[in-house]
């Protein structure tokens, strides 16, 4: 169907790809299998993203305060 082969087209390069090689029939099944791939990839990115953060905490080291007992904060302005 001359529809799907423009809906295909328009799609971005590793998208498209993947949808051709799946070869739908109509703009139906392009559109259906094009949202398939996509919420795989989100879901993928999602949990890419919690392994990533369960790594970093895990070695996370604790940051020292600096006590400014009498001096001026290095934060704050100060009127010399």
């Amino acid at each position: 169907e001359a529809r799907a082969g423009k809906f295909v087209r328009g799609l971005r390069d590793g998208l498209r790809s993947k949808v051709l090689t799946s070869r739908p029939r109509d703009l139906d099944e392009a559109v259906t299998m094009t949202r398939c791939i996509e919420e795989d990839w989100v879901r993928i990115q999602k949990d890419h993203q919690k392994k990533a953060g369960q790594h970093s905490q895990g070695g996370q080291t604790q940051v020292k305060r600096q006590h400014f007992a009498g001096r001026t904060r290095p934060y704050e302005r100060r009127d010399d």
